[in-house]
């Protein structure tokens, strides 16, 4: 509980926040290994809950320090990733928890990442299988987070689900509603690209999509899903259209926009 860990802090996203905050504009430091790989394990479990049951500040946040420290950590997260400042999260403590997370996961220590290691092998407490996983929590719940708050630090969080987790991976692998994580990723990568200050989020989607096409029943059920109408597409009217036709264009629309970006500056 991060009540328990910043006794003195006046509020759990201050404390988030203010953590996140010190570790990003700290130089790379080799931590010790924590005192116990349990506090780590319950340390990540309690972010990773944070990240999945995106909790709404109370109504006296954006009058307190800790929105402040929050859109402080939130811009510079901004200008480290050359991305543009985005406006105030509607989780301040989500945001803050999965800034923490990605800090810890990848900071140097004298050992093992206990912190990763939690990270990349906790489990489905649905599956009703007996593990010795560090942890377990409701993937459905953190899957719809995931598709509804793909920011830059959300996308490389599910680049390390994907690329690190087995469980994690084969869950979203299994969804038959995929294109609620697929057609934003779209949606982000049709945006960022117009922008090349954009570029490491750019990056980060199209791993994420080449990590999703490297599975058969993925390619498969992306050209038999539908959508009767694509909104935020402005170029012409995109109707009654697959999400693997959709992705075909967004991804050549990527290609046509660095090409020019590349000409810009030759």
């Amino acid at each position: 509980d991060s009540s328990k860990l910043f006794p003195l802090l006046p509020s759990p996203p201050l404390a988030l926040s203010l953590l996140s905050l010190l570790l990003l504009t700290s130089p790379p430091l080799s931590l010790p290994l924590p005192p116990s790989s349990d506090q780590c394990n319950s340390l990540v479990h309690r972010l990773v809950l944070h990240f999945s049951s995106q909790p709404s500040p109370p109504p006296s946040h954006l009058h307190s320090p800790s929105s402040v420290i929050s859109s402080i950590t939130t811009g510079i997260w901004s200008m480290m990733s050359s991305t543009a400042a985005a406006t105030q999260p509607p989780s301040p403590l989500a945001d803050g928890a999965v800034l923490l997370l990605l800090v810890l996961t990848h900071q140097q220590m004298s050992g093992h990442n206990q912190y990763r290691r939690a990270l990349l092998q906790f489990t489905d407490e649905h599956s009703g299988r007996k593990t010795r996983a560090p942890f377990s929590l409701n993937l459905q719940k953190l899957y719809l987070s995931l598709c509804n708050n793909l920011s830059e630090q959300t996308t490389l969080l599910l680049y390390l689900l994907l690329q690190g987790n087995p469980h994690v991976a084969s869950f979203i692998f299994s969804r038959s509603d995929i294109d609620l994580l697929v057609v934003p990723l779209l949606h982000h990568l049709h945006g960022s690209s117009q922008q090349p200050s954009s570029a490491h989020h750019v990056y980060m989607l199209l791993i994420v999509l080449l990590i999703f096409s490297q599975d058969d029943c993925f390619n498969k059920s992306i050209h038999e899903l539908h959508l009767q109408k694509v909104e935020w597409y402005s170029e012409r009217s995109l109707t009654n259209i697959s999400v693997g036709s959709l992705m075909v264009i967004v991804l050549v629309r990527t290609i046509q926009a660095n090409i020019s970006h590349i000409q810009v500056y030759t």
